[in-house]
């Protein structure tokens, strides 16, 4: 009866967060509420048991991405980047848009994905007022696209974070097994953006010179912290690269950033995203609760004998059907769930090689951005700044693109997994 409970609280949970997707820090919290109720006060395990539900290093790694992320975002070194190679496009409105999306799965690299899509819906805005240019197909192009970018790093999503951290995946692993993935589907997506808006807009010659004769020096603060925030990414890439432990790293090169950039600690810890913290705590709560009464196991064990221990097979499960959830379900609470399965099935099938079951997750809990006006924040960020600016965002064509790009994502992922599996790469 006690398990029954439990399942019927996360499953509840899980759907009214799907249903009430800008309440979920507050819906997570009052069921991981309900889970200390009843694990604590009923069951009677102790507090440091209900404790080891949460991932604290996980929390300290995530809370060290966001201060830095946070600090550089201020300094004006992206700003600065993005003008001078937007410069490249010359007034050629495709050759913009691609750069404009180049630049986004880079930012979103190295970037948590709320800081990163701030600065480029604030850019791409900037730039198509200046260019008189619609910025509608430049800014649906670029958030999709940022999925991509999503993928091309440890640090770059909280998913990428919490499964590098539960499998001891290291910075190597991603630029090894999903970098190919991500910049194949990069350059897939742009011509799927090309074909579907056709045109991007024309810039008349006295435009164009707007843009080049615009001084980037302008966009930053101080030369000084311009130079500083370049080190400290730097430091912090060659860190978790050569670096073992990730969680030193991370609040390390987060503490110079606070000292080296001059920055307030207050100011910094008051911009941070307290509620995606909050969210991840008490969703490793409910997680830790399943886990404790025993629920994923047989869903791991069953998903490993219909498989037939088959990596090829899960994978391609894992892809296929589970991407498509992450266009409605919250990525954190698609990864959170899904790894205690994977481990399982790794265990039952008694599987050496997982890399690509890894893979496959970390794929899954990335794609799907765009599938829908409410499928992420990144997206509701780039509706909601549109609006104030004016312009008119027709939903219809948000779904009907991002339903095309995400079959496509997935259609690639599957293949890509498949000839890696099959030939041994």
């Amino acid at each position: 009866m006690f398990p029954m409970i439990v399942a019927a609280i996360f499953v509840v949970s899980l759907v009214l967060i799907v249903v009430f997707k800008r309440h979920r820090t507050i819906l997570a919290m009052l069921a991981a509420l309900l889970m200390y109720f009843l694990l604590i006060m009923i069951k009677g395990i102790s507090f440091y048991e209900f404790l080891n539900f949460i991932d604290f290093k996980t929390l300290g790694l995530i809370l060290g991405i966001l201060v830095t992320a946070e600090v550089i975002s201020d300094s004006g070194l992206f700003q600065f980047i993005a003008i001078k190679t937007i410069r490249l496009a010359k007034g050629d409105s495709t050759l913009l848009a691609f750069i404009i999306c180049f630049m986004g799965i880079l930012l979103s690299s190295v970037l948590t994905a709320v800081v990163a899509v701030i600065i480029m819906v604030k850019l791409t805005l900037s730039i198509c007022k200046a260019l008189d240019v619609n910025p509608i197909p430049y800014l649906i192009s670029v958030v999709i696209s940022m999925d991509m970018g999503g993928l091309m790093s440890m640090i770059a999503n909280t998913p990428n974070i919490i499964i590098a951290q539960e499998a001891g995946l290291s910075f190597a692993f991603f630029f090894f097994y999903v970098t190919p993935y991500a910049l194949i589907t990069f350059t897939v997506l742009l011509l799927l953006f090309k074909l579907y808006f056709k045109t991007f807009g024309s810039v008349d010659r006295i435009r164009k010179t707007v843009i080049e004769e615009f001084e980037e020096w302008s966009l930053v603060p101080s030369k000084t912290l311009f130079y500083a925030a370049i080190i400290l990414l730097v430091g912090l890439v060659l860190g978790f690269i050569l670096i073992p432990d990730p969680l030193f790293v991370s609040l390390f090169i987060a503490t110079l950033s606070v000292i080296f950039m001059r920055m307030d600690p207050d100011i910094v810890f008051d911009k941070l995203d307290w509620g995606t913290v909050a969210f991840l705590i008490s969703m490793f709560v409910l997680v830790g609760a399943v886990e404790e009464e025993g629920l994923l196991y047989p869903i791991g064990v069953y998903i490993a004998q219909i498989s037939g221990g088959n990596p090829l097979l899960i994978s391609l499960f894992i892809i296929v059907v589970l991407s498509w959830l992450n266009g409605f379900v919250d990525e954190v609470m698609l990864a959170l769930t899904l790894i205690p399965i994977i481990k399982t099935v790794i265990t039952t099938a008694n599987l050496t090689n997982t890399a690509y079951l890894w893979t496959a997750l970390i794929i899954t809990t990335n794609l799907g951005g765009g599938l829908s006006p409410v499928s992420s924040p990144v997206m509701l960020f780039m509706l909601s700044q549109a609006g104030r600016e004016g312009y008119k965002v027709n939903v219809g064509q948000i779904v009907k693109l991002g339903l095309i790009a995400t079959a496509t994502e997935i259609l690639i992922a599957a293949v890509y997994l498949t000839l890696r599996i099959v030939l041994l790469i």
